[in-house]
């Protein structure tokens, strides 16, 4: 499906005011575009399906490898300065594999009253959003754990191992 098409999709989707508004945002060859998929979808009498918008968009992936994959120590480190109500809404993104011992490591009285805080459910979009800037914290922390570690000492080849000293 064309770009195009999908945009008169969504745009059908949309209440009729949002979708005049958005209309009148584009230039006019895109908007005369648009108007005449959208008279189309009408004539044809396709209704406008709310949720036809997470259809259309890919479903977003369980979880980047890095951040299930990541230690409660990194998480500790990633999440340290969030508010409490941003953590409420990490921790509602999914079950992380290391969010049990993440909260064991959290002061008793920050753990406290994020146990206490309700998990708000999220839009795919600020799900995806908060995923994606959780992934780019953590791929910083650890590049910068790893530029921090010390080079390997220099071996010796092996010939050079092997042969007498005095």
């Amino acid at each position: 499906m064309s770009g195009t098409r999908q945009a008169a999709l969504l745009l059908h989707d949309l209440a009729p005011a949002d979708c005049d508004w958005l209309l009148q945002q584009l230039d006019a060859a895109e908007a005369s575009t648009l108007q005449a998929l959208l008279q189309e979808l009408q004539a044809l009498g396709i209704p406008a399906e709310r949720g036809l918008q997470a259809q259309l968009t890919p479903a977003a992936p369980a979880a980047s490898a890095l951040l299930a994959q990541a230690s409660a120590a990194h998480m500790l480190e990633v999440l340290d300065e969030m508010p409490s109500g941003l953590l409420a809404a990490v921790l509602s993104l999914e079950s992380w594999p290391w969010e049990a011992a993440w909260l064991a490591r959290l002061a008793p009285a920050r753990r406290d009253a994020l146990l206490v805080q309700a998990r708000p459910a999220l839009a795919p979009a600020v799900a995806a959003a908060l995923r994606a800037e959780l992934q780019g914290a953590l791929q910083a922390r650890v590049a910068a754990a790893a530029a921090a570690l010390p080079a390997p000492a220099a071996r010796r080849p092996w010939w050079r191992r092997w042969t007498w000293q005095r």
